[in-house]
């Protein structure tokens, strides 16, 4: 059976949401993509670029994040995960 690791959404409400997850001991990550020219070594090398062309990967990165998927979760916590991401954005 495969399972993806992570299920991946984008929320303006990010602060929020990862904060009600931690409080109900739900694990979270960022996203590990977003805007390569906002890091450090893009900068020291190809200099500041112009943000408003990649305004979408800006927001990937700003406003991204995983919450847990994996083939071990029993519906129970699925439901539990939803209900804590649902109360949040809805």
């Amino acid at each position: 059976f495969i399972s993806n690791f992570a299920y991946p959404i984008i929320t303006p409400k990010i602060k929020e949401l990862v904060q009600a997850l931690k409080d109900n001991e739900i694990e979270t990550r960022p996203l590990i993509c977003g805007s390569i020219s906002s890091q450090p070594f893009w900068i020291d090398h190809f200099g500041i670029f112009d943000f408003l062309e990649c305004k979408m990967a800006d927001e990937v990165d700003k406003f991204g994040l995983y919450l847990p998927n994996n083939h071990q979760l029993k519906k129970d916590e699925i439901l539990f995960v939803c209900d804590v991401v649902n109360k949040v954005l809805n």
